[in-house]
């Protein structure tokens, strides 16, 4: 599920259910954010760390960080024209697992 690329508000709407199915409660903390804009185009970086919760019981942790483009439509408001997650561990809170990067 995680790498997937997602379009339109339904589809967005539709993934993020099946992401959070299994998931009985989540933190998230963003970190050190940077947003620069030039016109009518942006760009953002995120670091966040997530504390999960399963509906199993089970605890995790989600290291990653967002980077975002974003751009003006017609109507004045900013959206998001681009996000994309790369995590660097998912996995159990003593970090046993191995980072991705």
């Amino acid at each position: 599920m995680l790498g997937s690329t997602v379009r339109s508000r339904e589809a967005i709407f539709a993934h993020y259910k099946k992401l959070i199915s299994g998931v009985r409660w989540l933190i998230q903390h963003a970190n050190n954010g940077i947003v620069e804009v030039e016109g009518n185009a942006g760009r953002g970086r995120w670091q966040v760390v997530e504390s999960i919760w399963t509906t199993g019981g089970a605890g995790g942790v989600n290291l990653a960080r967002y980077r975002d483009d974003y751009v003006r439509g017609a109507d004045g408001k900013r959206r998001f024209a681009l996000r994309e997650l790369f995590t660097t561990h998912v996995g159990s809170p003593d970090l046993s697992a191995s980072s991705r990067s």
